[in-house]
């Protein structure tokens, strides 16, 4: 007979000590524990950080398509969006909420319509940064230029008039904040910006209409410079690399 591993000889020729010796010391025990946090703390942040990445490309990309696909049913009760009314003159609030409203934003899923739910309480906490240093643009003055919807997920975009006169599509700079209210309301970080004109949506680049400094077209070289000296171009980068936020991206 054996008693864990031992023959009866060998149980009253060996200590009990021998016996029941543990497997690691104590001090075994947290040299491992000290390396394995050593090792969690030198890869947890790249950890988050990808999956903050991740998190801030399917939020762009449900934006986009729920835009688009918003614009493409409004199409079918509209028209072509060619044929919409155009007649939103320069940072007139009323009239791109009603431009909104008709056209847009009765095919999204909205939870607070600020033009509906008390303007200035939408922007009363609300302010971002558009360039890097620059301080935020204060929500009094978002207020009075810009239009602003927040989902139901947190997420909000604003917008404002751009370019464009009446014998074209209004064109929209939409603001899309991934993550609402909360910190850092950054353009680049959590905030990118798109255009609209024409019926589709397109990334910021900002040059077919105002002689920006980048296309979207442009090779990645040219747009990763330009996010990092214009974030407003950020979404460019993004959407040139197939929705994906690589580790060169300039946070």
């Amino acid at each position: 007979m054996k008693i864990k591993g031992f023959t009866p000889v060998e149980v009253f020729s060996t200590s009990f000590a021998d016996i029941f010796k543990p497997a690691f010391t104590l001090a075994e025990v947290l040299i491992t524990l000290g390396i394995i946090g050593i090792v969690a703390a030198m890869t947890l942040p790249s950890i988050l950080q990808k999956r903050e990445r991740l998190s801030i490309v399917v939020a762009l990309k449900k934006f986009y398509s729920s835009f688009q696909n918003a614009i493409n049913l409004s199409q079918l009760d509209h028209g072509p969006a060619v044929n919409w009314d155009t007649k939103t003159d320069y940072n007139d609030t009323e009239a791109m909420y009603a431009w909104f409203d008709e056209y847009v934003i009765q095919y999204m899923k909205i939870l607070v319509n600020c033009n509906k739910d008390n303007n200035k309480a939408c922007f009363h906490n609300y302010s971002y940064s558009t360039f890097p240093g620059e301080s935020n643009i204060p929500s009094s003055s978002m207020a009075n230029t810009r239009i602003m919807y927040i989902f139901q997920d947190g997420s909000a975009f604003t917008a404002i008039t751009g370019g464009g006169t009446e014998s074209m599509s209004r064109i929209f700079h939409k603001i899309f904040d991934t993550n609402g209210y909360r910190k850092p309301n950054a353009y680049g970080q959590d905030i990118f910006s798109f255009r609209y004109n024409k019926g589709k949506i397109y990334c910021d680049d900002h040059k077919s209409v105002t002689g920006g400094s980048v296309a979207a077209s442009d090779s990645r070289d040219t747009l990763l410079d330009a996010c990092k000296n214009n974030p407003q171009v950020c979404s460019c980068l993004i959407m040139h690399d197939g929705w994906e936020i690589k580790d060169d991206y300039p946070w």
